[in-house]
């Protein structure tokens, strides 16, 4: 069997040689091309007027933690899960927390405004909630 000949470019033709996911280019949206990577791209309109209509991912992703949220507040209080449960409420957990901080960060630190609006809502929704926060605020926490 002959050798293949290596050049400079062979790791890259190495990587099309033996690319998985076939990307496809939507020029749909000439000033915002959305690239796709998946083995169905027969699915690409669909995809496109799902975004078009409902949202972006992050939007989607959020009203799903959101919903998924408000299931686990609603959870008996000492409902019994087995390990397997637990570690997948944790995950959830470790999900919600870091998609809000990853959103936060990017739109930067709240206004005064919305600080009080935050504490009215929390005041009014969970006043348990509201209340250990200002003791720690007092504590200087």
């Amino acid at each position: 069997m002959d050798k293949p000949v290596t050049s400079l470019f062979s790791p890259f033709q190495q990587v099309f040689d033996h690319f998985w996911n076939i990307p496809i280019t939507s020029w749909q949206r000439f000033f915002n091309p959305q690239l796709i990577f998946n083995d169905n791209p027969q699915d690409e309109g669909v995809e496109y007027h799902v975004l078009q209509r409902v949202g972006s991912y992050g939007s989607q992703l959020s009203t799903v933690l959101s919903m998924l949220q408000l299931l686990r507040e609603t959870m008996p209080e000492g409902a019994e899960l087995n390990a397997e449960q637990r570690e997948t409420l944790k995950q959830f957990e470790r999900l919600r927390i870091d998609s809000q901080r990853a959103v936060a960060e990017y739109r930067g630190a709240p206004s005064s405004d919305q600080v009080v609006s935050y504490l009215r809502r929390l005041r009014e929704k969970d006043p348990g909630a509201y209340a250990a926060l200002q003791e720690r605020i007092d504590a200087g926490d």
